[in-house]
């Protein structure tokens, strides 16, 4: 799947600021528009992958520590 054909990137690509969070340096962090549990919110990478192997190893760790960076923070 490529990034034009990609549910999370058209989606949250295009977000109003009513729903967006935070912009971390792999990531943005969004509400979602549903929200029915508290903290729960969207970590989106920036750009697109569907599989964590996609991203280098530096990737990957960035984004893990964005994750629990988030997670902390709720």
């Amino acid at each position: 799947m490529n990034a034009s054909a990609c549910v999370m990137c058209g989606t949250y690509g295009a977000v109003g600021v009513d729903l967006h969070v935070a912009d971390l340096e792999s990531s943005r962090v969004f509400l979602h528009e549903d929200q029915f549990f508290p903290g729960y919110v969207l970590l989106v990478l920036r750009r697109h992958a569907s599989e964590l192997y996609e991203l280098s190893a530096a990737e990957r760790r960035l984004l893990i520590e964005e994750v629990s960076r988030v997670a902390e923070a709720l």
